[in-house]
């Protein structure tokens, strides 16, 4: 089964519980055949190391599924900021029930100014303030949050990415493979080491390596009614994170 959320040889699969993680090569049975002791069988396989998949294989976790998380990049920070405001992060807390959130946050402001300066003849100076309280997260300390509950409940983490592309909706060019039963994904190193492919066998793969995936086929203008092709559309806003002295930010 199949759900859509918004290299080298070697795979490592960072298993959290002690005495679980290794690296996965091939091994063998007794016999002296090679066996591939790296296959790893899941209840769910989440393919992504973003917080969206981070809090849902925590999520999953907590709810007794075993759980592979895949991560190309499982020791390094997440590259974006993340601000919500404080009664949505507060919500968010309690729906997840994940009272810690409240922790993760680096900064607070208690009311929110905004400047529309500098267009349609707005003097650069005037300003909305907005009585509503304003945060940024700590982005590090929510991947630490996240990653102490993986290991509180036998998330695996495999490092490395799933090398798959869809071909038409649930037909994938090779890596990953969907039957009666489940489906099975390959995963390979983003990090070097010794091994070989890692195959998981899940019962449900949920992709959450965001907007661009690889594993996700758009509509057909057809399909959709359309009698042209759409480019897809972009967030084109963007910002910075700056501490002003004196409160006033030059115009320049």
């Amino acid at each position: 089964m199949w759900l859509a959320a918004s290299g080298s040889s070697g795979v490592a699969l960072r298993a959290n519980n002690p005495g679980v993680g290794r690296w996965l090569g091939p091994h063998a049975d007794g016999r002296g055949r090679a066996v591939q002791m790296a296959d790893l069988t899941v209840d769910v396989a989440v393919v992504g190391g973003g917080p969206a998949g981070y809090v849902m294989a925590a999520l999953l976790g907590r709810s007794e599924h075993s759980v592979a998380l895949v991560d190309p990049k499982p020791e390094g920070a997440w590259p974006n900021n993340y601000g919500s405001w404080r009664e949505e992060w507060e919500a968010l807390a309690a729906s997840l029930q994940m009272p810690e959130l409240l922790d993760c946050v680096s900064t607070n402001w208690a009311v929110t100014d905004c400047f529309f300066g500098g267009s349609f003849d707005t003097p650069d100076d005037e300003r909305l303030r907005l009585d509503r309280a304003y945060l940024k997260v700590d982005r590090l300390r929510l991947k630490a949050l996240l990653r102490e509950k993986h290991a509180a409940t036998g998330v695996q983490l495999l490092e490395g990415y799933a090398p798959a592309a869809a071909i038409a909706p649930n037909l994938f060019d090779g890596g990953l493979v969907h039957d009666a039963s489940g489906s099975t994904l390959t995963v390979k190193a983003s990090g070097g080491g010794g091994g070989g492919d890692v195959r998981v066998r899940a019962k449900l793969v949920v992709d959450a390596t965001g907007f661009e995936s690889k594993l996700t086929v758009r509509e057909s203008p057809a399909a959709g009614g359309l009698w042209k092709e759409l480019a897809p559309g972009y967030q084109i806003a963007y910002g910075m994170c700056v501490d002003v002295a004196g409160g006033k930010l030059p115009p320049d």
